[in-house]
């Protein structure tokens, strides 16, 4: 029993994977950012920029925390990343439902369906966080 729970307690499996998107998730996240910040320096954005800017700032602080929570296997990543989970919903439908309703007044399929693929991929990591064997060993049973 001993060895299997040490044999758990690493970062692998699933558990990286969650941790590589969330990297991912920052890289792509800055750089939308840095966009977003160019367009109000210019002069260009609409109130909408800024909200979507603001959301996304927010949304780096705990991605970039629970990155750094997760590789120290800190008790409080599991915490941090279902509080980041939860606003890269808000994040989503902000970004591919909302503000795309307020510039056009429409939305795309393709639109939606990317909304839909990022819901179903952040309520999953939501799940695993709740139910894995490997979080729990891992980030809460030290």
């Amino acid at each position: 029993m001993k060895n299997k729970i040490k044999k758990l307690s690493g970062i692998n499996g699933w558990l990286l994977i969650v941790l590589i998107d969330f990297i991912l998730s920052a890289i792509s996240g800055i750089v939308l950012l840095y966009l977003r910040i160019i367009g109000i320096i210019q002069g260009k954005a609409a109130w909408g920029v800024y909200i979507s800017s603001l959301i996304l700032l927010i949304y780096l602080a705990f991605i970039i925390s629970s990155i750094f929570l997760i590789t120290l296997k800190k008790k409080s990543a599991v915490k941090t990343a279902m509080i980041t989970l939860i606003i890269g919903i808000v994040f989503a439908v902000w970004y591919y439902i909302l503000g795309k309703l307020i510039i056009t007044e429409q939305i795309s399929i393709n639109d939606f369906l990317l909304c839909l693929f990022n819901l179903v991929i952040l309520v999953l990591m939501i799940f695993y966080f709740k139910k894995s064997k490997r979080v729990k060993n891992t980030l809460i049973r030290k």
